[in-house]
């Protein structure tokens, strides 16, 4: 099933903390990632700020718990290309 990021930036962000789902993304350095994450995730934080731009909404990054690694990572909705929730996998269309 095709979506577009607006609609998986609104899937994303109704999926409820503990839920697991699943992200492809294009970081930063061209790269493909996946990740298997979970939203909202507070064990293990130290405090002090995010060490990415998560809270300007603008910048579009999305701070997730990565369960693999069992470290915080955050990545880029305008980068997205798959999203995994509830067992459906989503191709996100980007804008041309």
């Amino acid at each position: 099933m095709n979506i577009n990021t607006k609609i998986a930036k609104s899937m994303i962000d109704s999926i409820d903390n503990g839920q697991f789902f699943g992200v492809t993304f294009v970081k930063a350095d061209g790269s493909i990632r996946e990740m298997n994450c979970r939203k909202g995730v507070k064990k293990y934080l130290k405090g002090g700020e995010a060490t990415y731009n998560g809270k300007n909404k603008n910048a579009g990054n999305i701070g997730v718990y990565d369960m693999v690694t069992g470290d915080y990572r955050c990545f880029n909705i305008n980068r997205l290309q798959k999203l995994r929730v509830g067992g459906v996998e989503y191709a996100i269309n980007q804008p041309e």
